[in-house]
């Protein structure tokens, strides 16, 4: 009769009966909750939950004891109607500490112990990723009975769906210093280090986060090498490309560096990887697939920090340079330039005006002549120059060595980019934008369509008029003007009310960058960048003639202002 009344109930979509309903079916599973085979009533209420009619009026009537109670069930299909239910609410924030105040933690864990179902696995997995996800429950994850050691058991599962999924809880666990050893005491490295080599993104990025953190806090940093290490000479190439490309993602962040410098033939591996795959390379190589493209940029990543330099020419990292040396592709290039700029003194010099490397994003990659830029994290990053200017006309241009999403155009010393990651110029009051690959400009989150789209090798021109009436900012495209971009622009406009703002998830944005505002105030412009992933450009400030000059404005290498 029950059972009648929740179909007709759902397939009616009428919702006035579920107190009732729950209270019938609750009254009748408490009574069994102490049996190791749960009642027909908790089974006909899983029905019910899953069917998302009324659930949160049902757990009013008692919570989720009926569905652990057929968790401990020892029945196969009530264990895998629970595991089906425990999932599905670990997806839904408001539900994760309910499940673990209530006992669905310890009731997962036993799940785990006591079926050989690949589904029920598949379920338990799921409602741990998502139990995770929530930072303040990682600690009850990893200090209850069996609970680690259930997530890095289902991480090495053979159904790859599973492992994928407690892979990433593992890696969330991991982002917590505290955990990282209880996670490798378990054996949670290994399954680690293979989510950071799986074919899907977004699953290696979780994997490298939790893995940048690990070297960050110096745990296991051999151990962790050691692996990518010994993938990176494995027999097949695409596993090659990703565990190398893991390397470079580890290498961006200069504590990391610390770390990795001294580790024994570190450095000389990368060099051998370079110069070895190098040798036997066809230009250009495929930007997704090349082992050389990411050890050349872990290299290039090591190289930056002079103390790194003693070791990196004591092996022999000049037969680098000359592997790379006729290089086209824009990522081994900048590699190139990068070591040749150290080691052979060779480049622009160091300009008075530049971009700043003391005022950017810390994943941001830039020449050591502070005109070149590259992005090979997985968010936005941003970069200003280290003038700015109140007054006047003024002038530069970006040359584009990659075709995708970058943002290019002008920001305030309280644009929210730099203490944001993941934000780019023209996401806040505080900057304005031209992005060619989507052909828009963009200011204040919103974005307009604008331009055209641009290209490898095009040439942007910012032009800036703070004398025109409130300011107007226009841009060009390899000499075409593509037209008023942003009037009205005059920061005293609409930012007196809004000094120094403080994003709501971050430091103030401009915690970083207090060198390069030592003398501005919040009036002035700075040419600014963001780039999205694998993007690089090249700046010219005019230190360089223009390629194509606008004549009624002054470079941006004659600003005074600093």
């Amino acid at each position: 009769v029950v059972r009648e009344m929740v179909e007709f109930n759902i397939k009616r979509r009428y919702r006035i009966a579920n107190h009732s309903i729950g209270a019938i079916l609750l009254a009748e599973s408490s009574s069994n909750t102490t049996r190791k085979e749960s009642s027909p009533g908790a089974r006909v209420l899983a029905g019910l939950i899953m069917g998302n009619e009324g659930d949160s009026d049902v757990l009013k009537e008692g919570g989720l004891a009926p569905i652990i109670s057929m968790a401990l069930s020892d029945k196969g299909d009530l264990q895998l109607e629970a595991a089906h239910v425990l999932g599905s609410y670990a997806q839904r924030d408001h539900m994760r500490k309910k499940i673990v105040e209530e006992g669905g933690l310890r009731a997962l864990v036993t799940l785990m112990q006591q079926s050989d179902s690949l589904e029920v696995h598949r379920f338990v997995a799921l409602a741990l990723y998502n139990l995770a996800q929530d930072a303040s429950l990682r600690k009850n994850i990893v200090e209850s009975d069996g609970g680690l050691q259930t997530i890095v058991t289902l991480a090495r599962s053979q159904r790859a769906l599973v492992r994928r999924q407690a892979a990433r809880a593992v890696a969330l666990l991991a982002l917590d210093p505290l955990n990282q050893h209880r996670i490798c005491e378990a054996g949670g490295l290994q399954p680690l280090v293979s989510l950071a080599i799986s074919e899907y993104f977004e699953f290696r990025a979780d994997a490298v986060r939790a893995l940048a953190a690990m070297v960050r806090y110096n745990n296991f940093v051999q151990d962790i090498v050691g692996h990518l290490v010994n993938l990176v000479g494995g027999p097949n190439s695409e596993i090659q490309t990703r565990a190398m490309a893991t390397i470079a993602d580890l290498t961006l962040v200069r504590e990391n560096r610390a770390h990795l410098v001294g580790l024994p033939h570190f450095v000389a591996s990368l060099v051998d990887i370079c110069t070895t795959t190098g040798a036997a390379a066809n230009f250009p190589i495929p930007l997704e697939h090349a082992t050389l493209v990411h050890a050349a940029s872990a290299l290039g990543n090591m190289s930056w920090t002079g103390e790194f330099q003693d070791e990196l020419v004591n092996s022999d990292v000049m037969r680098v340079v000359d592997v790379l040396k006729n290089v086209s592709a824009s990522d081994l290039r900048f590699a190139h330039s990068f070591l040749m700029q150290h080691f052979r003194g060779v480049g622009a010099p160091v300009e008075a005006v530049r971009l700043n490397v003391m005022d950017k994003t810390p994943l941001l990659k830039v020449l050591p002549d502070c005109r070149e830029i590259r992005n090979e994290s997985w968010t936005f990053e941003s970069i200003r120059a280290n003038m700015n200017v109140d007054s006047g006309q003024w002038y530069y241009e970006v040359e584009l060595l990659t075709d995708g999403s970058m943002r290019i155009g002008w920001a305030t010393r309280t644009c929210t980019a730099l203490g944001c990651p993941g934000e780019g110029i023209g996401d806040d009051d505080w900057s304005y934008a031209f992005d060619g690959s989507m052909k828009t400009k963009w200011h204040n989150h919103q974005h307009k369509s604008y331009g055209r789209k641009w290209k490898v090798g095009d040439i942007v021109g910012c032009a800036l008029n703070m004398d025109a009436g409130q300011g107007q900012l226009d841009f060009t495209l390899n000499g075409e003007h593509l037209g008023v971009a942003f009037i009205d622009i005059n920061p005293l406009n609409d930012e007196v009310m809004h000094e120094n703002p403080v994003p709501d998830n971050g430091p103030p944005p401009m915690l970083i960058s207090q060198a390069s505002d030592l003398f501005s105030n919040d009036v002035a412009l700075y040419p600014a960048i963001s780039l999205g992933r694998l993007q690089q450009c090249r700046v010219n400030f005019g230190h360089d003639s223009f390629r194509f000059p606008a004549p009624a404005y002054r470079p941006f290498a004659q600003a005074g202002k600093s």
